[in-house]
């Protein structure tokens, strides 16, 4: 059941999963979503999109995912599971297709019967360039990928969308959703030629730039969502007054050590390379806009640029790092009620527990 396996991420799989083997500790809970939000939204007469520009959510037939280990879902169920190098696929917050499983991609399937791309289940941590898992699907994320890994994502999802025979390669249309940066800035203050934050931004949008038209190029009709990064550095002082997270520290200083610095100027240069990622996205989204493109377009969603992490319960109890399942069904109303506002009137800001948006037949994907 999966793919043919290629080389690379061998030395940082090692790294990454003895570190998990160290974080294992223990943190109180907030409550979660038991059932799908979105399930008390009514139905809405099918809408015939003209264009890109045109899109109402029920015209998304394909449901695809780009990232790193955010959107492979690893960690988010923390140590309360023997499974502590997992990933939990089926309940990230953008591909996850579980039963009730608060994600992006429930909330296309309540007004898309037969929507394909969505993962499920749990399975080990997935590295970059590994096998892919069936049950993956279209959620080509991997865990520590970077920027650079992309082509290789797309690739993986145009060879399912090229063999599923209940996909219309030119016909349906698809969103695409990529959050990716973090493991392309954390190492960075600790490299021995540390890049400025326009170096770091250059190869982060070089990378991206290619992505973005390889998949305009080879995935025709669809809509391109990107969320910006938001700075890591929060993680920091989260954790300072917290004994669980200053343990897992010591134990575990391979993840993200830039976001963990003491030393403040590590921390703001971490920060200062994040906040060029997000001005290489604008830039992109704004240069394929002025294009004009019928059927692709690349929309971002501002309030994850700007996102405050509410509190450590937001973070995974296996590592302080990762987001948690709360944070992840947060994530995907957030970003959910963001495709759905006007981009004049699209947030700057995370809130949580804000109510899901329940589309009508006026509803569209704004861009």
């Amino acid at each position: 059941g999966r793919e043919v396996q290629r080389e690379g991420g061998m030395t940082g799989g090692l790294l990454l999963r003895f570190g998990v083997v160290l974080s294992v500790l223990i943190i109180g809970t907030l409550s979660v979503y038991v059932t799908n939000p979105i399930d008390k939204c009514p139905q809405v007469p099918l809408h015939n999109a003209t264009s890109v520009r045109d899109l109402h959510p029920n015209n998304i037939k394909v449901y695809i995912s780009l990232g790193d280990s955010i959107t492979a879902g690893f960690a988010l169920k923390g140590w309360n599971t023997s499974d502590i190098l997992t990933e939990y696929r089926g309940e990230s917050w953008s591909s996850g297709g579980d039963h009730e499983a608060t994600t992006i991609s429930n909330f296309f399937r309540h007004y898309t019967r037969g929507l394909y791309g969505q993962s499920t289940g749990s399975h080990l941590v997935e590295l970059p360039y590994e096998d892919y898992y069936v049950n993956d699907v279209l959620n080509a994320a991997q865990s520590n990928g970077g920027v650079d890994t992309l082509l290789w994502q797309i690739s993986h999802a145009i060879k399912l969308l090229k063999t599923n025979p209940n996909v219309n390669m030119q016909k349906d249309w698809k969103l695409l959703n990529i959050l990716i940066g973090a493991n392309d800035a954390c190492p960075l203050c600790w490299t021995f030629d540390r890049p400025t934050a326009q170096q770091a931004g250059d190869s982060y949008e070089k990378y991206l730039r290619a992505a973005l038209e390889d998949i305009r190029t080879h995935i025709p009709r669809v809509f391109v969502n990107i969320l910006p990064m938001f700075n890591i550095s929060q993680v920091y002082y989260l954790s300072l007054n917290t004994n669980y997270c200053d343990d897992v520290h010591i134990a575990l200083p391979v993840e993200c050590t830039c976001a963990f610095d003491s030393d403040k100027t590590n921390r703001d240069y971490l920060d200062s390379v994040v906040q060029e990622y997000d001005a290489r996205v604008y830039k992109l989204e704004k240069e394929i806009k002025m294009k004009n493109y019928s059927d692709f377009i690349v929309q971002t969603q501002p309030f994850s640029q700007f996102l405050k992490i509410p509190n450590v319960h937001y973070l995974s109890n296996l590592d302080c790092f990762h987001p948690s399942l709360i944070a992840h069904q947060q994530l995907a109303i957030a970003t959910w009620n963001s495709l759905l506002t006007p981009v004049a009137k699209k947030p700057h800001h995370f809130v949580p527990d804000t109510p899901i948006i329940c589309p009508d037949a006026n509803s569209r994907l704004y861009t």
